[in-house]
């Protein structure tokens, strides 16, 4: 096994490792989003649920003014109906 020109290998190995690298540059190019058309539907959505209130005031408004008045009457069928079709027991 013959190992003269390992000197050699190795001077040319390393002459090579050192100019193949490049200083890094400045990229000017940004970064970019492209959003689906469904992306673009949820956030119009978003934004509309975002400014509706939660709370109906006028509703609550009403029904306050009732209670404090004693003109608010529930049917009591209704309420029934209503409980029955939440839980889809009704025929």
């Amino acid at each position: 096994m013959r190992i003269d020109h390992i000197n050699n290998i190795y001077e040319t190995y390393k002459k090579q490792s050192l100019s193949s690298t490049k200083p890094v540059t400045k990229m000017q190019k940004k970064d970019e989003v492209e959003l689906s058309g469904t992306a673009r539907d949820f956030q119009a959505v978003y934004k509309v649920l975002s400014t509706t209130p939660s709370i109906r005031e006028d509703k609550v408004n009403e029904i306050k003014e009732k209670i404090s008045s004693g003109t608010y009457n529930v049917s009591s069928e209704e309420v029934a109906d209503k409980i029955l079709s939440s839980l889809d027991l009704k025929g």
